[in-house]
C-alpha cells in the first residue's frame, strides 16, 4: 500500500503576471502565496507521510521522488507546461502520479502522463473514494463528482460536461451525479506547517465557495456554483489561530472569488475577525476579491 505522498505545486512561469518574479525580489521573498488547494488536500491525508514541494520556492529533487509513492499535483492553466515537466521527472521514477486542481478538472484531456485524476472538489469523496481503490489495487483512472446546472438561458439541465467526461474516461472512469455539493464547513484545516512560510509574501486562506453571478470570464460558478457556500465564523478563525501560532505576521489574502457572493452570511463572520485582529494587536492585513456590487452595500 502508497504510504508516502510528494504533493508537488508547478512552478509559475517567470514572464507571468501570477508569478510577481520581478516584484518579489525587492522584499526577499520567493512566492507571493501557498498553494492553498495542496495544503487543504492535504489535511485529509493523515494516514500518509506527506512531503510539499512548491517549485515556486524550492527544487523538485531526484530525493524527492525517489522517496514518493505517489506524486500528487495540483495547477492552473498557467502551470500546464509546468505539470508537463514534473510529470515527466515523476515518470523517469516510476511513480504514481495523480492530477487535480482547476486545470486537470477543466482539460483533463489535454494532459498526458497522468496515471490518476482526482476531479473537481475533494470534499466531494472523491478523494476518500480514490483512496480507498489505490490502496487496494482497483484505482480507476479518474474520479469526479458533478452537481447537475441549468444551462445559460436556465430552461434546462446542462448534462453536456458530465456526459464528456463519462465518454472520455468510459469505464475506466468513477463519473457520478450527486445531490449537491460539499459543506466546507467540514473542509480540513489546510497544512501550513508543510509551507516554508518565510518564503511567501503572504498566507492564504478561503471563507467560500461559489458566487451568484455569471460573469463570462470567471469559471468560479462552472466549478463551485451558484449558491455561495461558507464556513462558519469558528471555522474560519481555526485558520486564522493556525497561520498565527506558525509565526506569520502581515498580509493575509482570503482567496474568495467573489468574498461578497452572500454579503449577509459574510457580515455574520467579520465581527469574529475583528475581534481576533483586536485580541493580537493586528497581526494581519487582509486583501481579497469581491464584485463591484460591493460600491451598493451601505454598510
Amino acid at each position: 500500500m502508497p504510504k508516502n505522498i510528494l504533493l508537488v505545486n508547478p512552478k509559475i512561469p517567470e514572464d507571468t503576471y501570477w508569478s510577481f518574479h520581478n516584484s518579489l525580489k525587492f522584499i526577499g521573498k520567493k512566492s507571493a502565496m501557498p498553494p492553498l488547494g495542496l495544503i487543504t488536500v492535504a489535511g485529509m491525508l493523515d494516514r500518509y507521510n506527506l512531503k510539499l514541494i512548491d517549485e515556486n520556492v524550492e527544487t523538485l529533487a531526484d530525493e524527492h521522488l525517489k522517496w514518493a509513492d505517489m506524486v500528487f499535483t495540483s495547477s492552473m492553466y498557467i502551470q500546464c507546461k509546468s505539470l508537463d515537466a514534473v510529470i515527466s521527472r515523476a515518470k523517469q521514477f516510476n511513480k504514481i502520479i495523480v492530477a487535480g486542481g482547476a486545470y486537470p478538472t477543466q482539460f483533463y484531456d489535454k494532459i498526458n502522463g497522468v496515471d490518476h485524476f482526482v476531479l473537481g472538489e475533494a470534499e466531494t469523496g472523491v478523494l476518500e473514494r480514490f483512496l480507498h481503490d489505490i490502496e487496494r489495487g482497483n484505482a480507476k483512472r479518474a474520479y469526479a463528482r458533478f452537481v447537475l446546472r441549468k444551462n445559460e438561458a436556465g430552461n434546462r439541465i446542462d448534462r453536456s460536461e458530465f456526459q464528456r467526461m463519462v465518454a472520455y474516461f468510459n469505464h475506466e472512469g468513477d463519473i457520478q451525479i450527486i445531490d449537491s455539493r460539499p459543506d466546507i464547513e467540514k473542509s480540513p484545516v489546510p497544512r501550513y506547517d508543510l509551507l516554508r512560510m518565510g518564503d511567501y509574501e503572504l498566507m492564504a486562506t478561503q471563507l467560500s465557495r461559489g458566487c451568484p453571478h455569471n460573469c463570462e470570464f470567471c469559471s468560479e460558478p462552472s466549478m463551485f456554483g451558484h449558491m455561495p457556500r461558507l464556513k462558519s465564523a469558528d471555522r474560519f478563525i481555526e485558520e486564522l489561530v493556525v497561520i498565527y501560532d506558525l509565526g506569520h505576521r502581515g498580509p493575509v489574502f482570503v482567496v474568495d472569488d467573489n468574498f461578497i457572493g452572500s454579503i449577509k452570511k459574510v457580515k455574520q463572520v467579520l465581527p469574529a475577525i475583528e475581534a481576533f485582529q483586536r485580541q493580537r494587536g493586528y497581526p494581519f492585513s487582509f486583501s481579497t476579491e469581491a464584485s463591484i456590487n460591493l460600491s451598493e452595500d451601505d454598510g
